[in-house]
């Protein structure tokens, strides 16, 4: 029960109070409301880059550990050079 009034009271602040009261217009899309799609559609483009991201670092994951490696041993981080 909470969780409705939670999801309720998220709902209005994301897209406002619902107006039954307007009649739907052409130019309103013939009252379809889209803006979930374009919440829906940001959450599948994150989750497709997160995959990329995630795909990217497991392939490149040990080269990048080993050239990082190779980096800090040719430094020299005051290791009692003259």
């Amino acid at each position: 029960m909470f969780v409705t009034f939670l999801l309720l009271q998220a709902s209005r602040l994301l897209w406002g109070p619902r107006d039954d009261r307007e009649s739907p217009t052409p130019e309103d899309g013939c009252g379809l409301d889209e803006s979930g799609q374009d919440l829906a559609e940001y959450a599948l483009l994150i989750s497709l880059i997160a995959l990329v991201v995630i795909g990217a670092v497991t392939l490149l994951g040990t080269q990048l550990i080993a050239a990082y490696n190779n980096i800090t041993a040719t430094l020299n981080f005051g290791g009692g050079g003259s």
